[in-house]
């Protein structure tokens, strides 16, 4: 099995990512928007020519270039179970990401119960990653998030230094660390939908950026950057209307 992955031709966008230092800032982070843009993972190369999308003119020419999948088979980070979308986040845009959306159900394991329950997904997760080299930052899965107003979540993602006062359970909102540079990626993971639940993002098609909205509806996850300050304006708890309401300016 070594020697036949071995003898598989290179992909270009894999070159691209060995080539890059995880360890040195990447300045100004041209695939972040003020509101966060998701976008479904379909294969590393297609992924890849994102990474210029705020970029007027690069983003379209590289797109063109690199071209875009629209095959769900899956590959790198998705596969037959799991299915992801990743949205970018740069501190240029403010110190924090926060995101609010209807959270699939899943069923409840982490105590030990005989028998697995029912639910939309067999599991969800939101991980932070660092953009160049994708490693892992933090992450919640579905037991762990705090849900308000139903099915709701507000996920709030930022440093440890940068974390507004009211970024706790208590006020109702769950928190990711952002990791050591301006620049952060969020990976969001749909694992085993059950047949009925058409709002899995395994029923995306592509192009990336064109059916993400439309196919989730209510658990499309609305976000945005703000402003440690502006955030903690917000008072506890805070109001997932409000969190969508406000402008979002540092």
């Amino acid at each position: 099995a070594c020697s036949a992955l071995e003898r598989l031709p290179t992909v270009p966008a894999a070159e691209l990512l060995n080539g890059l230092d995880p360890a040195v800032e990447t300045q100004p982070n041209l695939a972040a928007f003020p509101e966060l843009r998701w976008l479904k993972f379909f294969d590393l190369l297609s992924s890849q020519s994102h990474r210029l999308d705020a970029a007027p003119l690069l983003g379209p020419l590289l797109s063109g270039a690199l071209g875009q999948s629209t095959s769900n088979s899956g590959g790198f980070a998705s596969n037959v179970h799991n299915s992801y979308m990743t949205a970018s986040l740069s501190q240029s845009f403010g110190e924090v990401g926060v995101m609010v959306a209807r959270m699939p159900t899943t069923p409840q394991t982490r105590d030990g119960e005989p028998v697995m329950g029912d639910g939309q997904l067999r599991y969800w997760s939101l991980c932070s990653n660092e953009v160049n080299s994708q490693r892992y930052i933090d992450c919640l899965y579905d037991e762990q998030v705090r849900r308000v107003q139903g099915e709701r979540a507000i996920i709030l993602v930022s440093r440890a230094q940068d974390r507004p006062d009211n970024a706790i359970a208590e006020c109702g909102v769950n928190w990711l660390n952002w990791g050591p540079f301006s620049n952060s990626l969020l990976i969001y993971r749909h694992m085993l939908p059950r047949g009925d639940f058409v709002e899995a993002i395994q029923n995306i098609p592509g192009p990336s950026g064109a059916h993400e909205r439309e196919v989730l509806g209510a658990y499309y996850p609305e976000g945005r950057h703000y402003g440690r300050a502006e955030f903690e304006r917000l008072g506890c708890p805070v109001n997932p209307d409000a969190v969508l309401a406000a402008p979002g300016a540092p």
